[in-house]
């Protein structure tokens, strides 16, 4: 690779020479700026690129105008969040393009993606959801469930991604690798080809997993979802959960811009199905700043935020082993580190690349320089360094130093880029074709601050870090300083290192098995305990990865089936005894574990937010003697535990009605024992409490707070008949209604008589009576209404005209005289209500009262009066 700009007029000595001539020129070019938006793979792309190439770009810019800027420059908006684009542009308009001010930053990599890769439900404690021993009325099997695979493929036709008709599971392929088909697009892309449901069981669908991949995505696939049909083993955790796979291209250019786009393109069809989505990325790359905070993990990370019901789960990655991070943290003092040649580099020129990445305050009273040891037989020879700078003179800038030897001579051309974006400095520095490969370039910082890089030739074809063979202090006294990389924080970049996504270690699944040729295979390590292999955290923020460990190494899963009938042939130990599952292993099969028991969870909360889904698989992971007892960045918070899990999300709601029998013309208020964000009745009603006036079968589905849905009892209700009418009849001062086994209750006026309780009552005032009668089911009845106003209410032997009441009508006072026998104990007058509006009462025998009326207005009135316990009713007249 070159690294002279074709673009950049302002790169005065690189522009001025050729291919061939660049190492003379830059004898006399000791240090050359240019300003830039992007770093030197692009640069480097567009210097060999076509003019009318499209490339795709992630750009970071203002949400309204850089879009306007893109469409100007011939480009295409491919996916848009707020101020972050995915887009292709022209290579001739980019140069230009990018020096838009509302274009604040551009990312662009030759970085390829990789995959990261029974007894599994048992280790995972899905075995008891299997085995309901919550005892559900419906074992949890992900159903209405969309799981979104990015990966490397499907294999179709396996009968375990089929239902029990033969039709497949697999709702949508998005193959991001083959040619376009506009009759095939996948949502906006003009990329690869889609293939839905109908056109993989009609059986024109040409998708396959890649064979060089071995079937990676079918066997993830199949640890998630598989519903073991094809021979009743290794069933997956969601067996009957719904599948979508994009199949991705890791060779595409921008590799990361394509997995965003694979994220859109699930959860979009996630959202036209209306069911909840998980998305597992067995994929991944180990270069980056491993924050979570470039532009492709920041679209994800929107992504999953944006709704409800939405999760991602990534495979930490199987660098663990691997030394390849490096840390410089300094205090006032003065670290190096080098770096081995790699012939491979720049077009087989050889060379050096890395990138560094440190927090804008941990970096600004930091310097750095290169310099170059030589390896001799003799020893280790410092040969020269550039000279010490700071971030501050190199911000969006390719610059260009001439490494120099003591004596003067020219060792090699140091190009870096710096640039400042969320926080963060990033800095590239690359050396290509220096003088001689026998040399070791150093990174030396001096200064008070902390930064962190990653490389490895293996991993992203950068250049190793030199741990191994190196010289003594009495050999080389500047080995004082050195500082060698380590195996912390080796996981994944990108995106698996989002807070908001749930990233996953991996345990050793199996001891022993025995394949396909009937041979027992032994695995030589102690099944449960975490793998040498599987990558540490945190992420370069400090946050606490992987979230979680799960089963992985020695699972056997659903496989592309021509790879298992290769291996049947030439590498039986890779096949089960049942010849339709293929052994894989590492964080890319334990993280689809993770996947599948998010998938059972979405099934009982399909509006659970990723928040909820991250804290329960934390809180409710399981701690056994392998684990520590504290969360590490090697286990996360510890296994995976389905059970455990799906156990704390059960709630049982409850009708609260104490009576379940109705009367007819009774209504009933039927409410729950809780508050709940949403309700939903049998019979469509959706309120908080429900009124019912007939016979049925009620009951409710809720939902809580966590988004968590559940049944409530059923209550049924019953519409009794009501008692049959009574007839009120009347004897003197008596009334009475037919006894029957019930209750009694009498009311005057329609207000209730206190202690009036039987059959019969004896009434005392004027005014209008019923009866209600409730029978042995709490039924009532009600007799007809009976008034009284002045007619005699106890018996006839007694008659009112024995009494003289004069003079009738009156204007201002009444006489009252009883004969001899009668003596008045009670004297009233009452409105035609029955209202008492004077009441005169007598100690004595009495047997004369005068009464004064002057104050009454005129009108009818009531006399009422009581004697020898009876009473007397006679209509006056007031004038």
């Amino acid at each position: 690779m070159n690294f002279s700009k074709t673009y950049h007029p302002t790169m005065k000595c690189l522009l001025r020479q050729s291919f061939f001539l660049v190492t003379v020129f830059l004898m006399h070019c000791v240090h050359a700026q240019d300003f830039s938006k992007y770093g030197f793979e692009l640069e480097n792309f567009l210097l060999t690129a076509n003019d009318n190439t499209i490339v795709p770009l992630l750009i970071e810019g203002s949400p309204i105008e850089t879009a306007q800027k893109i469409k100007e420059y011939g480009g295409k908006i491919r996916l848009q969040i707020e101020e972050l684009y995915s887009i292709e542009m022209p290579a001739n308009k980019i140069q230009l393009f990018s020096l838009e001010p509302s274009v604040h930053h551009i990312e662009f990599s030759y970085s390829n993606g990789q995959t990261l890769g029974d007894t599994m439900l048992i280790n995972t404690n899905t075995d008891s959801v299997i085995q309901n021993y919550l005892n559900l009325a419906k074992q949890p099997s992900g159903k209405n469930v969309l799981v979104g695979f990015i990966d490397s493929g499907i294999e179709l036709d396996h009968p375990d991604f089929k239902d029990s008709l033969g039709r497949t599971r697999v709702l949508h392929v998005w193959d991001q690798g083959v040619t376009f088909d506009p009759n095939r697009p996948a949502e906006q892309y003009n990329y690869g080809v889609e293939w839905d449901s109908s056109e993989i069981n009609r059986g024109i669908a040409t998708h396959d997993d890649k064979a060089i991949e071995f079937g990676h995505g079918s066997n993830v696939t199949g640890a998630a979802v598989s519903n073991g049909r094809a021979k009743g083993n290794y069933r997956g955790i969601a067996p009957d959960a719904n599948i979508i796979m994009v199949a991705t291209d890791f060779n595409k250019l921008n590799w990361l811009q394509t997995v965003a786009e694979a994220v859109d393109y699930i959860f979009t069809k996630a959202d036209s199905l209306n069911m909840p989505c998980v998305i597992n990325a067995s994929v991944g790359t180990y270069r980056g700043s491993h924050d979570g905070l470039d532009i492709a993990a920041r679209m994800i990370d929107r992504m999953i935020k944006a709704k409800e019901g939405r999760s991602m789960v990534c495979a930490a990655g199987n660098a663990g082993s691997l030394s390849f991070h490096l840390r410089h943290e300094l205090q006032q003092d003065t670290l190096f580190t080098w770096f081995e040649n790699n012939p491979a580099q720049w077009s087989g020129r050889g060379g050096f690349f890395f990138e560094l990445w440190a927090d804008t305050n941990d970096f600004r009273q930091l310097e750095f320089s290169i310099g170059a040891d030589k390896v001799t037989q003799n020893g280790y020879l410092f040969r020269g360094r550039t000279v010490f700078d700071s971030i501050n003179n190199r911000l969006n800038t390719i610059t260009t130093d001439s490494l120099l030897s003591i004596s003067g001579n020219f060792i090699a051309k140091v190009q870096t880029y710096a640039e400042q974006s969320q926080g963060r400095y990033k800095i590239e520095f690359a050396i290509v074709d220096p003088d001689s490969s026998k040399y070791l370039f150093r990174l030396e910082t001096r200064g008070s601050g902390k930064l962190d890089l990653w490389s490895s030739k293996s991993l992203f074809r950068h250049n190793d870090i030199v741990n191994d063979n190196l010289p003594s202090l009495q050999l080389f006294p500047e080995m004082v300083h050195y500082k060698k990389a380590d195996s912390l924080q080796t996981m994944v970049s990108s995106f698996t290192c989002l807070p908001s996504a749930v990233t996953v270690g991996n345990y050793v699944n199996r001891g022993s098995y025995v394949d396909v040729s009937n041979t027992t295979r032994y695995s030589g390590v102690q099944p449960g305990t975490i793998s040498v292999n599987s990558s540490l955290g945190p992420n370069r923020k400090e946050y606490l990865k992987p979230d979680i460990s799960s089963s992985g190494d020695y699972m056997f899963s659903a496989g592309r089936l021509a790879t298992i009938q290769s291996a049947i042939a030439n590498n039986p130990s890779k096949v089960s005894k049942d010849s339709m599952h293929y052994r894989n292993g590492g964080t890319s099969m334990a993280a689809p574990t993770v996947a599948g028991i998010i998938a059972l969870l979405y099934e009982r909360c399909p509006n659970a937010s990723h928040d909820f889904v991250l804290e329960r698989l934390h809180q409710y992971a399981r701690k056994d003697q392998f684990t520590p007892l504290t969360p590490t960045n090697k286990w996360g918070h510890g296994k995976a535990d389905a059970f455990k899990l799906i156990k704390s999300l059960l709630f049982y709601p409850k009708i609260q009605k104490s009576n379940v029998n109705l009367c007819i013309g009774d209504t009933a208020s039927l409410r729950l024992n809780s508050t709940f964000k949403k309700i939903q009745w049998n019979n469509g009603d959706s309120t908080a409490i429900l009124n019912v006036a007939k016979s049925g079968n009620y009951f409710a589905m809720v939902e809580d707070s966590n988004g968590c849905i559940a049944n409530t009892d059923t209550l049924t209700l019953t519409v009794l008949r009501a008692p049959n009418p009574m007839t009120l009849s009347r004897n003197g001062d008596t009334l009475s209604v037919p006894l029957r086994s019930g209750k009694y209750q009498w009311f005057k006026d329609q207000l209730i008589l206190q202690q009036a309780t039987s059959n019969e009552l004896i009434v005392t005032q004027i005014g209008d009576y019923f009866c209600r009668y409730t029978d042995t089911n709490g039924c009532s009845t009600f007799s007809d209404t009976l008034s009284f106003l002045t007619t005699n209410l106890l018996g006839a032997e007694q008659s009112i005209s024995s009494i003289k009441v004069f003079p009738n009508p009156s204007h201002n006072q009444l006489n009252i005289i009883s004969p001899g026998h009668v003596f008045i104990q009670r004297l009233s007058i009452l409105s035609i209500k029955g209202e008492v509006l004077l009441e005169f009462e007598s100690s004595t025998e009495k047997q004369q009262f005068k009464v004064d009326v002057s104050h009454l207005s005129r009108g009818n009135y009531i006399l009422q009066v009581v004697s020898n316990k009876k009473v007397y009713h006679q209509k006056i007249l007031i004038e």
